[in-house]
């Protein structure tokens, strides 16, 4: 949390829950990819913020494992342009973006929660390959 020098995140499939700040106010990341085992990330009342007020966030890869994504995961994320959602995803919170770049591409399969959530949001839907390749 508040990790300014922090540009980069790669999370291991050996990582399986986060707590709900894990990486608030990290401004200086510009990219992440989370493990395909990650399955919670811990809420505070609800809140999960994971990435909130991370300002020059571009690229989020969220791995197959993942069931929901909580309220303000990404809020105030301004520089956001994609977020890969995977199939396992059946729920996402209403502010998951808030004050966030209304251009941000919402990456995933065809028929899956992530198209439904995109439509919901305005935000474009893709099934193109993610750009964000580790």
């Amino acid at each position: 949390r508040d990790c300014v020098a922090l540009t980069e995140i790669e999370v291991p499939d050996s990582t399986t829950s986060f707590g709900a700040y894990a990486f608030y106010g990290c401004t200086g990341i510009k990219n992440a990819y989370l493990s395909n085992n990650i399955n919670e990330w811990i809420t505070d009342w609800g809140n999960s913020e994971g990435f909130g007020g991370c300002t020059n966030l571009e690229y989020i890869y969220f791995g197959d494992g993942l069931t929901s994504i909580g309220e303000g995961m990404l809020a105030n994320c301004t520089s956001l342009k994609g977020i890969y959602i995977p199939q396992s995803v059946t729920a996402i919170g209403e502010n998951m973006l808030k004050n966030c770049s209304t251009d941000c591409l919402v990456y995933g399969q065809k028929g899956s929660y992530a198209e439904t959530f995109a439509s919901a949001m305005g935000l474009v839907f893709s099934e193109k390959e993610f750009p964000l390749v580790y």
